[in-house]
């Protein structure tokens, strides 16, 4: 015979373990989501209805050309700035500019995300069927443009020009 101590019953008390509660059970994105940075501050923001209110053209946006240790910006004003990479971090998280290759240039800044107008991105959406290399050179060569191409300032004139180009082009309209 047993004694009552041993008796396993449905009033059995076990203590919950760590592996029992609520966390455990929710999928392993939320939990990474809980802990990323938000991504709210950037999708609170459209950036067409900001390109809207301003009435922006290709000259009123900023051009960013982010290289591996430094990064040239030609302002608004038509005023080339390098700037170090923090630097250009700081300011490329207050506005969107124009560049290529958005998500190549928020890991050479050291940044989650950037809000931008990524060329690389509307070429793809343009021409979907079209192949590219994924820089600046590959897109004034894929769209047969005279644009210099080599050091920073020529490269942020390129993108300039490279943009108006795709938004010129019939298939955008």
């Amino acid at each position: 015979m047993h004694s009552g101590r041993f008796r396993q019953g449905k009033h059995r008390k076990v203590r919950k373990s760590n592996f029992d509660t609520q966390e455990h059970f929710q999928p392993v994105f939320w939990r990474l989501y809980r802990y990323a940075h938000p991504m709210n501050d950037l999708a609170a923001d459209d950036l067409i209805i900001d390109s809207e209110k301003r009435s922006a053209t290709l000259d009123a946006v900023p051009v960013a050309v982010v290289g591996v240790t430094s990064a040239t910006i030609l302002s608004a004003d038509g005023e080339f700035q390098q700037l170090s990479l923090d630097a250009a971090a700081d300011a490329l998280s207050r506005e969107p500019h124009l560049l290529a290759n958005r998500v190549l240039a928020a890991r050479r800044l050291g940044l989650p995300a950037i809000r931008a107008y990524d060329v690389l991105e509307l070429f793809a959406f343009i021409r979907p069927a079209r192949y590219c290399l994924p820089t600046i050179g590959g897109l004034v060569n894929v769209l047969t443009l005279d644009a210099p191409v080599g050091d920073a300032d020529n490269n942020c004139l390129a993108l300039q020009a490279v943009a108006a180009r795709i938004l010129d082009d019939p298939a955008a309209h």
